[in-house]
């Protein structure tokens, strides 16, 4: 492929980028500063001493920034989501919630004590 036509696809793929990121940027930053919702998870994460280096700790990054997100479509944002409902954020929490409990339950090997939820 000669590199000005692959110029023209990467644009064509930039431009797609930058109007979805646009678009989502409505629904997750409710500031002027779109990186706002990073800060506020990463001070989430901080003040909850989140241990970024486990699965478990990932897992609750995602469920802080889904909490994060419907705290904003909740009480920050005034117009009607458009990438993602309020439904599809807490369907999405509960998934992320779902999926840590299952690396607490991997890690602990399921346990011994798995009836009793004790792990």
């Amino acid at each position: 492929m000669e590199i000005k036509n692959a110029k023209i696809i990467l644009d064509k793929f930039y431009t797609k980028r930058i109007k979805l990121l646009l678009q989502k940027s409505k629904d997750y930053a409710q500031s002027k500063d779109c990186l706002q919702n990073f800060k506020d998870v990463a001070i989430i994460c901080k003040t909850l001493n989140i241990d970024s280096s486990t699965p478990e700790g990932i897992a609750l990054i995602y469920v802080v920034l889904k909490l994060d997100r419907l705290s904003n479509l909740l009480f920050k944002k005034k117009d009607v989501p458009v990438n993602e409902s309020i439904e599809d954020t807490i369907n999405d929490m509960q998934n992320y919630i779902d999926l840590f409990r299952l690396t607490l339950y991997e890690k602990n090997k399921g346990g011994n004590n798995e009836e009793k939820g004790s792990w």
